[in-house]
């Protein structure tokens, strides 16, 4: 049969390579080595096929992970992905000192009278101005969630005073979106310092809801 043999590598009936053998001096390479060629071929074959589909399995899995942890509506994240966002050390260090803590608040923000844009203008009106917001928030701060209808919450490496301050600038933005309707936005938001001894999520969220409608009852974007 000649001193070089060759074998095709075949997956799903596509030729993804050739293995090849030759012999430079002595006996030609016969039946039995073409039969020893084609079975290890096949070994290969197989155990590149097996390796696509874990991959592709990885890959459709890290994908449902993924959607998991998004509002997809608005294409931030929901409330899982910030209780997973609190959870993670890397949210705490301050990158100039990394061994040290940063101050982390905790922020919750809804619109005024958004029942009233739904029930006026429809849903679908309502979605928009809720990605609008969100798309805002977004641009504004790395860590942005909707826990739900027009309440999104937000995670920020900044104390008190540095937080407040910061939303109330993003409410201000808020007020000037171009939304197509008569009336600009209004939001209302509450903030609070979490509590590094072992505060939970659930106990900063509710501080800063709480915060939030003392804001909505005295008619103020925030309450310092």
């Amino acid at each position: 049969m000649g001193n070089v043999l060759a074998v095709p590598i075949l997956m799903t009936q596509k030729v993804i390579g050739v293995l090849a053998v030759s012999r430079s001096c002595g006996d030609e390479l016969g039946t039995e080595e073409q039969l020893v060629l084609e079975r290890l071929v096949h070994v290969i074959a197989v155990a590149l096929e097996n390796a696509r589909r874990i991959a592709e399995l990885i890959f459709l899995r890290a994908q449902a992970e993924t959607a998991s942890l998004i509002d997809h509506l608005t294409g931030v994240g929901n409330r899982r992905a910030m209780e997973d966002a609190f959870q993670s050390a890397s949210l705490f260090r301050r990158s100039d000192q990394p061994e040290k803590t940063s101050p982390v608040s905790v922020a919750v923000l809804d619109l005024v009278d958004f029942k009233r844009i739904n029930d006026t203008s429809g849903h679908s009106q309502g979605d928009r101005i809720l990605q609008q917001v969100a798309g805002l928030l977004s641009n504004l701060f790395p860590h942005v969630y909707r826990l739900g209808g027009d309440e999104f919450a937000l995670l920020l490496n900044l104390d008190f005073e540095q937080a407040t301050q910061a939303l109330l600038e993003g409410i201000h933005q808020i007020k000037h979106l171009e939304t197509g309707m008569k009336d600009r936005l209004k939001a209302n938001a509450g903030v609070v310092q979490w509590d590094h001894a072992g505060e939970s999520l659930a106990d900063s969220l509710e501080r800063a809801d709480h915060r939030m409608y003392r804001a909505k009852r005295a008619g103020l974007p925030i309450i310092r």
